[in-house]
């Protein structure tokens, strides 16, 4: 029999000013200590006029070993969530490893820099409607309802032709036909109803990209070393593949914080998006398609949660990580 021992020592410390001290107050059991536990705790900052609870938004954390948890804003601002991300063994199975956490509040200045930053306002590709009706006599005409448009899905009843020039999403309860990119030809879309019946038409491009800069033209400050930010991508990629690992075994207290999972994956994700559009050096279709693999298995992972705890008979609820417009908005292309 395997004895396994993890011993939370969070002796939390902060630094803050001269005049006030940081202390951590664990609102939930902390042991047993086991992945994917949700612990809340507050920060209490005492200072000569007594003791008042900080934002979690104001302070930032630093943990030891490295990424064994991960903190965010629970239900009330001055509410934070440790979830354990993994358990790390000391060696031996007698020996019990320490788990710190350290609380700082975030430093604060301000100061003046003239922006030698250039912008530019320039239009993108054309989103043309699809507005989609029916009529019993074929002279009369009435635009599909909402519950109507809610059973027809943009990818499963909608083709085109040329799917590099043109994609059918839809937003705001609205199908939209998206260039993608200028085309010398028309564009045929092709729409199937739940009945099977099909209509279709035909698209031509005729949209024109324009745009404005300002002036004057930055101070380049110099290429970011590739090998960094390739680097700091990989970080950020592992980051987000280790907390889907944690989902797939997680089950949340209330719908607030699995929606705060959600997001913080969605943030992730957008994040190294940017970055990896950003890059130039070598490797970078390598990190698209990583990027892209974790978008597609973040659109097809689920959150679960109970409304009213943990405990009892109550069913649990999944919630998407990704809807289909944020997985087509997140995808590296």
């Amino acid at each position: 029999m395997k004895l396994l021992s993890a011993v939370l020592v969070l002796a939390l410390s902060a630094v803050a000013t001269a005049q006030s001290s940081l202390e951590i107050v664990f609102l939930d059991e902390v042991k047993p200590l086991t992945p994917g536990k949700d612990i809340r705790f507050e920060v209490h900052a005492a200072t000569t006029g007594g003791k008042s609870k900080m934002k979690i938004e104001q302070l930032e954390f630093t943990q030891t070993p490295d990424g064994w948890a991960a903190i965010t804003i629970g239900e009330e601002p001055t509410i934070g969530v440790i979830t354990v991300r993994k358990l790390i063994s000391g060696g031996g199975i007698f020996d019990e490893t320490e788990y710190s956490l350290k609380a700082l509040i975030k430093g604060e200045g301000t100061g003046r820099i003239k922006s030698k930053s250039r912008f530019r306002l320039e239009t993108g590709l054309c989103l043309i409607p699809l507005n989609l009706s029916y009529s019993w006599d074929g002279t009369t005409w009435k635009e599909f309802d909402a519950a109507t448009i809610a059973q027809l899905d943009p990818k499963k009843n909608f083709t085109v032709s040329d799917p590099s020039a043109m994609d059918i999403v839809r937003l705001d309860g609205v199908f939209y036909a998206r260039w993608l990119k200028e085309s010398a030809s028309a564009v045929e879309v092709l729409v199937t109803f739940p009945n099977s019946e099909k209509a279709s038409l035909s698209l031509e491009f005729h949209c024109r990209k324009t745009s404005a800069e300002t002036t004057p033209p930055p101070v380049d400050p110099g290429p970011v070393p590739a090998g960094d930010a390739a680097a700091e991508i990989d970080r950020n990629l592992k980051e987000i593949e280790d907390t889907l690992e944690l989902m797939t075994t997680y089950e949340g207290k209330s719908f607030m914080l699995a929606d705060q999972k959600r997001k913080w994956i969605v943030d992730g994700l957008k994040r190294t998006k940017r970055m990896i559009g950003d890059y130039r050096g070598d490797g970078k279709s390598d990190l698209a398609a990583r990027h892209n693999g974790l978008v597609d298995r973040s659109y097809e992972s689920r959150i679960r949660y109970r409304e009213a705890g943990s405990a009892g008979n109550i069913p649990a609820k999944e919630l998407q990580v990704l809807g289909d417009n944020e997985r087509d908005v997140l995808l590296s292309r």
